[in-house]
C-alpha cells in the first residue's frame, strides 16, 4: 500500500513537472518562443505566427526580445499579409522605443518601404533621410540616402533632390557618377541644360559601371540635342550601350531634326 501510494506521488509529480514544461514550452516567456512563431511562418500559417510575435512582443520579460517581436511581426503583416496598416502601427510603436542607433534605423528604413508601396512618396524619402541620418555609418547608409534624394526628385521636391545627390557624391565618393546623373537630371528637368550637360559628362566619364555610364551619356545627348547640337548628340549615342531598337529611334528623331533644321529647344 505504502508503495502503491508512493508510486502514485511520482506519477502525479511526474504529470505536473510536465504541465509545467509544457506550459512553460508555449507560453510567450519561453526560449522557444520564436522558434515556434518562426516554425508557423515556415508552415505558411502567417496568421499563427504574427499572434505569436504579437505574444512576445506583448509579455516578454526582455525589452530586447519585445523590439524583434514587434519587427517582425510588422514584416509578416507587410509582405505575407499584405496589410500595411498593421504592419505601420507595429513599426511607429518602434520608433518610439529606446533603440540602438542601427536598430531604429532599419525600422525607419522599414517604415520607408511601407509609404513607398503606398506611395506616400514624400513620407518615403524622409523616412529613409532619417534612416540615414540615424545610421550614417552603416553598411546601408549610401542606398539609403540613394533612395531619398530619388523618391523626393518624383515627390516633386527638385531643391531638396539637389541638395540630397550632393551629400551622397560628398559623403560617398564612389557614389559620385551616380551623383552627377541625379543632379543632371533634376537640372534637365528645370530646364537648366548647360548644368545638366556638364554633370552628365563628368559622370560618363567617371562611371565604373556600364548601366550607369549609358544613363549619363543617353542624358547628355538629350542636352546636346535640346541645345541644338544635333551632331554632338548624334556623336554621343555611338558610345551608348543600349538595345539597338532604343538607339535607332532616338538616332531617327535626331536625324528627323536636323532635316527639318532643328535648333535649340
Amino acid at each position: 500500500m505504502l508503495w502503491k501510494r508512493s508510486h502514485l506521488g511520482r506519477l502525479f509529480a511526474g504529470s505536473v513537472l510536465l504541465g509545467l514544461l509544457w506550459s512553460l514550452w508555449t507560453s510567450p516567456y519561453s526560449p522557444a518562443a520564436f522558434s515556434r512563431a518562426d516554425a508557423a511562418l515556415a508552415a505558411g500559417q502567417p496568421l499563427v505566427a504574427v499572434a505569436r510575435y504579437d505574444a512576445i512582443a506583448q509579455s516578454s520579460f526582455f525589452e530586447s526580445q519585445r523590439r524583434v517581436a514587434l519587427h517582425r511581426s510588422a514584416n509578416v503583416w507587410a509582405v505575407e499579409l499584405a496589410n500595411p496598416e498593421q504592419a505601420q502601427m507595429r513599426l511607429e510603436t518602434l520608433v518610439q522605443m529606446p533603440l540602438p542607433q542601427d536598430e531604429l534605423a532599419s525600422v525607419q528604413a522599414s517604415l520607408a518601404a511601407l509609404w513607398v508601396e503606398e506611395r506616400e512618396i514624400l513620407s518615403a524619402s524622409q523616412a529613409f533621410l532619417e534612416a540615414f541620418e540615424t545610421a550614417p555609418t552603416s553598411p546601408h547608409a549610401a542606398s539609403r540616402l540613394i533612395n531619398a534624394a530619388r523618391l523626393s526628385g518624383e515627390a516633386g521636391k527638385p531643391k531638396m533632390a539637389l541638395e540630397l545627390w550632393t551629400r551622397l557624391g560628398f559623403h560617398f565618393p564612389d557614389h559620385g557618377p551616380l551623383a552627377a546623373v541625379g543632379q543632371g537630371e533634376i537640372h534637365l528637368a528645370e530646364g537648366d541644360v548647360q548644368a545638366a550637360l556638364s554633370l552628365f559628362e563628368d559622370a560618363s566619364h567617371t562611371a565604373i559601371n556600364a548601366d550607369l555610364e549609358a544613363v549619363a551619356r543617353l542624358g547628355a545627348a538629350t542636352c546636346l540635342e535640346r541645345l541644338g547640337n544635333l551632331d554632338g548628340a548624334l556623336a554621343e549615342m555611338d558610345f551608348i550601350d543600349l538595345p539597338e531598337e532604343v538607339l535607332l529611334q532616338r538616332r531617327e528623331g535626331i536625324r528627323h531634326r536636323q532635316s527639318i533644321g532643328g535648333g535649340a529647344f
